[in-house]
């Protein structure tokens, strides 16, 4: 059997429809390459007058019912990178024979139930460090004076990529302030 059509069903009520959409389609990339038909736009010319465009599928996957774990752990990543801790994704298969010939053509839904999208409550910065005891109230200074900069604002999604986009931004706040030395490393956020 080989891959014949593939698709991402994002079921939720509480999701706006351009959300679905979006995550829909953020969803169906992230599925292992194994798991997505290959289809090209091929054209047929009868005549000078008479052309026919269709699709081709030039060598689909082969089909096997490992690798559809795979792409459910990947699809379960991307739904946690955006805020949805509570998601739940099945999946489901059906090989058929294609008319008389000898084609065993699989059709994949996976079906993703975001639940509810994890939001940023509150957020803090202690910056108390025993390497920069001495700097502390400069440093915490630095970070809460360019708090509009952050990337990370009140019930908007939880995300360890905002979390991490806003240690960056810390650094590069404290190294443009004459703390060379500060790196990633040193910096850390906890969440709970």
């Amino acid at each position: 059997p080989f891959v014949y059509k593939s698709a991402v069903n994002v079921i939720s009520g509480s999701l706006a429809e351009e959300k679905k959409l979006e995550l829909k389609s953020a969803l169906y990339r992230q599925l292992d390459d194994s798991m997505k038909s290959a289809t090209t736009t091929a054209f047929f010319n009868f005549n000078k007058a008479f052309r026919v465009i269709y699709n081709r599928m030039d060598r689909p996957p082969v089909f096997d019912s490992t690798e559809l774990s795979k792409s459910k752990k990947y699809l379960t990543s991307l739904m946690k990178s955006e805020g949805f801790y509570n998601d739940s994704i099945n999946y489901v298969f059906k090989i058929d024979t294609f008319k008389k010939t000898a084609q065993l053509r699989t059709d994949i839904t996976f079906n993703v139930f975001p639940g509810k999208l994890t939001k940023l409550d509150s957020i803090s910065y202690n910056l108390d460090s025993n390497s920069y005891k001495t700097k502390y109230n400069e440093l915490q200074q630095l970070a809460v004076a360019d708090i509009k900069n952050s990337s990370l604002q009140k019930g908007q999604a939880f995300s360890r990529a905002a979390v991490a986009g806003e240690l960056d931004r810390l650094v590069n706040i404290y190294r443009n302030n004459g703390y060379f030395k500060i790196t990633r490393d040193e910096v850390i956020a906890v969440w709970d």
